[in-house]
């Protein structure tokens, strides 16, 4: 499936969606990992910053709203960008998200959560320290 083909459901939640597509698109023709132009793609627009018609946004708040009808326009999106996920090599180890506020009391050490967001990571502390009011 082609990344217009994924947003072609979602087009409306974000102006000049196929404006931003075109552009990830563009930047990565020969993707050096295996990927497809656009399963690349797919991940770089989920990265883009557009104030807060950004993807990542809205698609992170419907995802969190829990609500089937709010998640279902992002089914298309969400298989791209899932299979071109699982096509990376995994990586285990100590991973670090930079956060604007403090959630540790939010969670209990040893029970298990359902994080209703993709969030990105990175596995080197002084990145994520660049992206954290919290401290």
């Amino acid at each position: 499936m082609s990344l217009e083909e994924a947003l072609k459901p979602v087009d409306h939640f974000i102006e000049d969606l196929s404006g931003y597509a075109a552009i990830v698109k563009k930047d990565c023709t020969n993707p050096e990992d295996g990927l497809t132009q656009d399963e690349s793609a797919s991940i770089m627009i989920f990265g883009m910053e557009c104030e807060e018609t950004s993807l990542y946004r809205i698609f992170n708040t419907a995802l969190r709203s829990e609500n089937t009808d709010k998640i279902k326009p992002w089914f298309s999106y969400l298989k791209l960008f899932m299979t071109t996920l699982h096509k990376l090599p995994s990586f285990q180890g100590v991973v670090w998200r930079g956060l604007q506020i403090d959630l540790s009391m939010e969670y209990t050490k040893g029970q298990r959560h359902t994080w209703w967001t993709v969030s990105s990571t990175t596995c080197d502390a002084s990145v994520w320290q660049m992206y954290s009011t919290y401290n």
